[in-house]
């Protein structure tokens, strides 16, 4: 099977939605039928669902691993995850999910082969191979600022994604899914094949950490609206 997804692109600034040009509407009956083709191995089927669905991906695992390259790396594998098991796909539930727990499951098996928690911190802050800035960032954010505060958002944003990249596997997932994909705890609890009060437990734990890790911010703030 030659690899359809050679062109990935790198993550970009959007959250976890599907990616398609022509704003295609894809109905359950066409997803059924392209996994099915897929199934069969028809190389133009896997091509538009990973023209579809790569955005998505690669989010999902540059969020969570915090490093660009390679998280095009695990996008691929991800994919070939998708065209090894494209004949065991169900219309139960939209195409976009069961993708979505295909690649949560890969990832944090990713971080249990890795060992530890998977980090790849070479890439934190502005250290990125190549040199390349967090390309999940917005340049539409936020309206324009002095330098001053420029570098400051920027040495904030680089502490938060550090601090959110040491927690623990599942529950950075959580953090991952809820905050850049968007989604609800159920949606959450579908993805990480687990009970909607064990997701509620994780994002708990995540925030209890995450506000401890990054409370000289939090005082910062406080002082610097007093």
């Amino acid at each position: 099977m030659r690899w359809a997804g050679n062109a990935l692109g790198r993550p970009d600034e959007h959250r976890g939605e599907p990616s398609n040009g022509r704003e295609e509407s894809w109905s359950e009956g066409l997803e059924a039928s392209l996994m099915a083709k897929i199934g069969r191995g028809d190389p133009e089927a896997f091509r538009r669902v990973v023209e579809r669905y790569q955005r998505l991906v690669l989010n999902l695992c540059y969020r969570f691993t915090g490093d660009c390259e390679a998280s095009r790396d695990i996008a691929q594998e991800i994919f070939l995850k998708v065209y090894g098991s494209a004949s065991s796909y169900r219309p139960y539930a939209p195409l976009a999910s069961w993708i979505y727990r295909v690649a949560v499951n890969h990832c944090l098996n990713h971080v249990r082969d890795r060992g530890r928690n998977g980090l790849l911190t070479e890439s934190l802050g502005s250290g990125r191979p190549g040199g390349s800035r967090d390309p999940t960032r917005s340049v539409h954010s936020a309206p324009p600022a002095s330098p001053e505060e420029e570098v400051s958002r920027k040495e904030a944003a680089a502490l938060v994604r550090e601090a959110v990249l040491k927690l623990p596997a599942r529950q950075r997932m959580a953090v991952v899914l809820q905050r850049y994909h968007g989604m609800r705890y159920v949606e959450i609890a579908r993805a990480m094949d687990c009970s909607v009060g064990a997701v509620e437990s994780l994002l708990v734990r995540a925030t209890d950490t995450l506000r401890q890790s990054l409370s000289h911010l939090l005082t910062t703030d406080e002082g610097g609206s007093s």
